[in-house]
C-alpha cells in the first residue's frame, strides 16, 4: 500500500509541474524502474520541490 501511495503522489507531483529531482529522499526522485528506489524514498517532497509548487 505504501508503494502505491508514493507512486500516486509522485505522479500527482508531475501534474503540478514537478520534474524528477536528484535528492534520493525526495518523493520526486526518478525511480529508474526500480522498486527499491520507491521503497527508499520518503512519502513527502523535499523543501525545494515543495516550495516550487506553492
Amino acid at each position: 500500500m505504501e508503494r502505491i501511495i508514493k507512486i500516486t503522489l509522485h505522479e500527482i507531483g508531475h501534474n503540478y509541474g514537478l520534474d524528477h529531482f536528484t535528492d534520493k529522499n525526495c518523493l520526486m526522485t526518478d525511480a529508474a524502474e526500480r522498486i527499491s528506489t520507491v521503497d527508499n524514498t520518503k512519502n513527502h517532497l523535499c523543501s525545494k520541490c515543495y516550495n516550487s509548487i506553492e
